[in-house]
This record gives structure tokens, sequence and C-alpha cells, in this order.
């Protein structure tokens, strides 16, 4: 086949490049067999052959645009249908892939525009405890998908926005204590009123490995009933000495963490929402946090800021699912369940979002969801 004048001509080093971006793509819909094969085909193939393969790809993208909520639904979908899973899913095969710097840093400066109010901690018990909690709530036919539902970010309703977890899980093999911060953009419903089919930056997880601050970015798609996580992000001075510590991990290993950070989270934003069981965080111990702010002339200036610590149990998390709920002069044991939001699509082309709510003999009773009494930071000395 000749080439045309305007066809794209592919250096040694793009074709290196857009080689790995291909399989990349094609990770997330293939088995670790399949792509295999796909990976001896692309190193096997001519340059013309593959210069064309290119170009064609790159005028189809042209021509077509690119639709983010469409990809997402259709790799699902396809996933679906040819049985990908976690265990065989080439995203075995792949490498860490990072957030390139200036995304990185942009991603960190809205990320630094808070703070922590609370910080909740959990053994190995207790964290399967509140991770079983929201899974009560929720659909076979989300659970069968996988990975967290995005409705509360929809409905506007995150209760705890920024928030430490550190769950330890020493009596676990090989096990040990790990910190991480989950901390969600102020910003984040008047950013998903506006985003059309496009991905929506929400939060982010934030933790530390070999003395390197990380984050995985946490994405929400209009459409999409689930989360989902962008690129580990890096912070700090040594960035090419974490990527080579760090090669003998993968996509899926990091996915599959991320995803585990956040099935504790929204179990606990889910707890808040509860009638009853949101009384296990009513009554937190208050710590002091010792800061610093840089000031002018290059001093630093140490203030005090107050966060509260919370340690919840499986015992507590039983309990309170158990106690009676008071409504219009009647006691009743919570015959109440949440019913997670979801995309309702009309036969026209409509798609309306039906919002979290809880159902039951009591879904007459009127949920507060920001009725928990609950901190904000307090920073001592004028420091805003």
């Amino acid at each position: 086949m000749a080439m045309t004048a305007n066809q794209l001509v592919i250096t040694p080093e793009k074709r290196q490049a857009f080689k790995k971006a291909i399989l990349r793509g094609m990770a997330t819909i293939l088995s670790t067999k399949e792509y295999s094969r796909a990976e001896t085909l692309l190193a096997n193939m001519p340059d013309d052959k593959f210069d064309l393969m290119a170009d064609y790809l790159r005028r189809d993208i042209l021509s077509k645009g690119f639709n983010a909520k469409a990809m997402v639904l259709e790799t699902e979908a396809y996933r679906q249908r040819f049985g990908i899973t976690r265990e065989n899913s080439a995203l075995n095969c792949v490498s860490l892939d990072f957030q390139p710097d200036e995304v990185s840093n942009e991603i960190w400066k809205r990320i630094c525009q808070s703070k922590p109010s609370d910080r909740i901690r959990f053994n190995s018990e207790d964290d399967t405890a509140i991770c079983d909690f929201w899974k009560k709530f929720c659909s076979r036919e989300m659970l069968e998908k996988g990975g967290i539902p995005s409705d509360l970010f929809f409905a506007g309703k995150v209760p705890l926005m920024d928030c430490e977890i550190a769950v330890d899980e020493s009596d676990l093999p090989n096990g040990s204590l790990f910190t991480y911060r989950v901390v969600i953009f102020s910003d984040y419903s008047e950013r998903l009123k506006n985003s059309g089919d496009e991905p929506v930056y929400v939060g982010a997880i934030v933790f530390n490995v070999f003395g390197m601050t990380c984050f995985q970015p946490i994405i929400v798609i209009a459409g999409v009933d689930r989360t989902l996580m962008g690129n580990c992000g890096l912070i700090g001075k040594d960035k090419e000495n974490f990527i080579k510590r760090t090669r003998g991990m993968t996509q899926q290993m990091l996915v599959e963490w991320s995803y585990s950070c956040m099935n504790t989270w929204y179990g606990i934003q889910l707890a808040l929402l509860h009638p009853t069981v949101k009384q296990v965080f009513a009554h937190p111990k208050t710590e002091p946090v010792m800061e610093s702010k840089p000031r002018k002339g290059g001093k630093k200036r140490r203030f005090v800021r107050y966060i509260k610590n919370h340690v919840i149990t499986a015992d507590n998390l039983a309990q309170a699912a158990k106690s009676p709920v008071q409504s219009s002069g009647f006691t009743r044991h919570t015959p109440i369940w949440y019913v997670i939001g979801h995309w309702r699509h009309y036969a026209d082309g409509r798609k309306v979002f039906i919002k979290p709510y809880w159902k039951g003999e009591m879904r007459h009773l009127r949920m507060d969801l920001d009725g928990r009494e609950r901190e904000i930071v307090i920073e001592e000395g004028g420091i805003n």
C-alpha cells in the first residue's frame, strides 16, 4: 500500500512511544495472554505497516473526537463480555505510569488548599467491617462491576471532605501500619455540573512510599456509576530513584491498592450518613498537630492545628447499626437501607441521575446529611 503525501511518518523514538501508548490502552481490555500476542505483533510489525496503522488511528481519533465516558463504558462492557478480571487482566503486565510534572504540580496545589479535619484509626478486623458495611446497601450489579460507587459526588453530599485513615494490619502476615489521606476538592460539585462527558478530578488519595509523597487522583465522569483512578502523581526531588525502586509494581497492583483505600473511605462516608451508625463518630478525642508555614526572609512560623481522632471498632459499628431509630414518637429497629445513586436511561436518550437515598419503613425519616457535629480545623496564633 503506497503512502499518501500527508501521511504521518514515525521516527524510531516516536514509534517506541506510540507502541507503548497503544499497549497501555489495550491492557485495559485484554487478558495477559492476548496482551503478550499483541506485544509480539507490534514488535515484529514492519515500519511501513506500523506507520500506516499509526496514521489510521490518528485520523480516526481526529475525525471522531475523544469521548472519555464512551470509552469507559465500552471498556467495562468489553471486559464483562470477555471475562477480563483482576487476575487475568493485562494490567498485570504493565508497569506503573506516572503523571507528567505539570499535571502533578497542578493537582498537588489543589490538595494543599485543604487540611484534614479528622483522623480515623482501624485495625484489620475493623477495616473489614467498615468495608463490608457499605456493601450491604449495594446492588448486586454494582458489586459485580467492582469499584466504588460515584453517587455521593453527583448528589453533592460527601460528609467528610478531608481525612487521614490509619489501618493497622500488623496482626496479618507481612502486615504493618499504613496511613493515607483522602482529600475531596471543595469545588468538585461545581466542576461536575459543567463537565459534560469529560472526566473530573474530584479529589486524591495521598500517601508516602520510599520517602516520596505520592497521590492517586480520584476521577468521576457523569453517566459512569463508579469512581476511576488516574495515574500516580509524584512530589519530591528523587523521582528517578523512586521510579527505579517501583519497577516491579504493575498498574493492576496500584489499582487494587487504590480501590482498597477507597473501599474504606466510602464505608466511612455511608456510616456518617446512616441515622444511627454515624453516632460512632460523635465523640472523638481532639489532638494538636504542630505545623509550620513559610514567611518572608526564609523563616518559618510554627502554629497548632487541631484534628479529631476517632478509633472505630467492628463492635461499635455492629452495635450502632442495630440501635433503634427514634422518629415521630416511635422506636424502631432500623428497617432501613441505602440505595446507591445511579443513572437512569430513558428510551428517548435522556439520562437522569437518581440521587442516593435511604429506603424502607423508615424512608419517611428526614435525613440530615450534613447533621454530624464536626469540628473544622482550628488554627491558633492568627494563621489563616
